[in-house]
């Protein structure tokens, strides 16, 4: 059974059973099972996450759930340990129990979480994927290395040298980023070809 919920104000879980307050004002109904009640409460709506959904478990554990691999327990996407503060990607038989939609706040977290490790969550793919190479603003400062290995703080004025920078790689946000990248990436290759 799939039930959307719109207007929400606040929800709790308890057993796999999401209790929803919604915003809307609503008369009582004869049936009262996953129908609006008295008050603005539904009442055994079960939260079954779905392929792709941002969820949490009981404890606060924050993941984008991918299938189950049993009752209880989920492969995931990404699964965020809010105690320990460790992030797992495709992290198989994630134990949580029962899980409840998260929150905005909760989604922002593993979002920001996933950016800081240089990733990011693909909706449309359902994949967590690398973010890759982002250029600054117009008229922003990024820097190079230039062939003597000196870093260099430059303007992106979308110039044909600045995208062919970009394209090639030898564009960085900041000038240690830069100085780490030439002493563990091109240096070794220099002095292994003068080595020879």
């Amino acid at each position: 059974m799939e039930t959307t919920i719109t207007h929400v104000k606040e929800w709790s879980c308890n057993n796999g059973v999401l209790r929803v307050t919604h915003g809307l004002d609503v008369e009582k109904d004869d049936i009262g099972q996953g129908r609006p009640q008295e008050g603005g409460c539904f009442k055994n709506v079960a939260f079954v996450p779905k392929n792709g959904d941002f969820c949490a478990d009981m404890a606060g554990n924050l993941l984008i759930f991918k299938n189950w691999y049993s009752q209880g327990t989920a492969n995931t996407y990404a699964g965020y340990i809010s105690a320990h503060k460790e992030l797992y990607i495709n992290c198989d038989r994630f134990t949580g129990g029962s899980y409840r939609p998260q929150t905005a706040e909760e989604e922002a977290l593993l979002l920001s979480t996933l950016r800081s490790i240089g990733k990011k969550w693909n909706a449309e793919k359902k994949v967590v994927e690398d973010i890759g190479l982002e250029r600054v603003s117009q008229c922003g400062t990024y820097y190079i290395i230039d062939a003597q290995g000196f870093v260099i703080r430059v303007s992106d004025c979308r110039d044909e040298i600045d995208n062919i920078r970009f394209k090639l790689g030898n564009y960085f946000h900041s000038q240690s980023e830069a100085e780490e990248f030439f002493e563990k990436e091109i240096k070794p290759i220099y002095q292994k070809r003068h080595n020879k």
